[in-house]
């Protein structure tokens, strides 16, 4: 996939993310820099050159790094989530007996 359709699907796919091609291209050429993705130059099709970018072992491993964290996290948002609801329910029982106690 180029950079361009990089940037579009990603406006696609996730439409609250305001990333410029700038920070695109800024990202790619980071993941390249750290072996994560590999590009080559695609000059069969009319028009402009295209720098076509793929995914490498290694940038494999770093989505399987990233998706194991974002799990972790949901799984503790989770647990947060539970306790901030428990605690809210005792809060407001305790809040009712105090008034009906009045």
């Amino acid at each position: 996939m180029h950079g361009g359709a990089i940037q579009s699907e990603l406006k696609r796919a996730v439409p609250s993310l305001k990333a410029d091609s700038g920070a695109v291209y800024r990202s790619l050429r980071k993941l390249e820099e750290d072996g994560e993705i590999v590009s080559q130059w695609e000059t069969g099709n009319p028009g402009p050159a295209l720098k076509i970018y793929s995914i490498t072992s290694a940038g494999w491993k770093k989505l399987d790094f990233w998706r194991e964290d974002i799990e972790r996290r949901i799984r503790n948002l989770r647990v947060f989530l539970a306790r901030h609801k428990q605690v809210l329910r005792r809060s407001e029982d305790a809040q009712r007996r105090r008034e009906r106690a009045e």
